[in-house]
């Protein structure tokens, strides 16, 4: 299974966040799934494209022209370059057959919620949120506050799978089949 993860490329966080894509990217390999990401060599996305590549994992990378320069640090993956961020999504959903959300900012909550949204409209693909130290649980709460509020139907958010623990993350994942 082509698994998308979303995370962070920021150089400005936490190393307990860098660990966590690299232990949540190992364990996601390790089930021989491969990695769909946004195609950073640094911080957690970096991490993520490490630990797949040790495990010798497919990998395909999908970035915006704007960080094309990059894309030369990424010698194992499959390299695709878009013009802009739109563009950028649609690929990636398209690509991914699952979608994992670990910590992250502007475009990491981008991803989710065009991911989310395509899901509404289109056909429904598993989407996993690792919830790590409650790091989403603004985004928790204010879903259910607009399913309360009706502004968001509860069959449009109940299928999102919202985890703590890596073991959770790989229960809702499972092992591919294919390996």
């Amino acid at each position: 299974m082509k698994v998308f993860i979303g995370c962070s490329s920021s150089d400005k966080i936490e190393e307990k966040y860098i660990k966590l894509a690299y232990d949540v990217s190992g364990a996601i390999a390790n089930c021989g799934h491969s990695l769909v990401y946004g195609g950073a060599s640094y911080s957690m996305m970096g991490e993520c494209y490490k630990a797949f590549s040790e495990q010798k994992r497919d990998i395909i990378a999908i970035m915006a022209e704007k960080y094309k320069e990059d894309l030369v640090n990424l010698k194992l993956s499959n390299n695709f370059l878009v013009k802009t961020s739109l563009e950028r999504i649609a690929r990636i959903y398209s690509e991914s057959d699952c979608f994992v959300i670990l910590p992250g900012g502007i475009g990491t909550v981008e991803e989710m919620f065009s991911i989310l949204e395509e899901n509404r409209t289109n056909t429904w693909k598993k989407i996993i949120i690792y919830n790590y130290e409650g790091f989403y649980d603004f985004i928790i709460n204010w879903l259910n506050m607009n399913v309360n509020s009706g502004f968001v139907y509860e069959w449009d958010i109940e299928k999102i799978q919202i985890v703590d623990s890596i073991e959770e993350l790989i229960s809702e994942l499972g092992v591919d089949e294919n390996e």
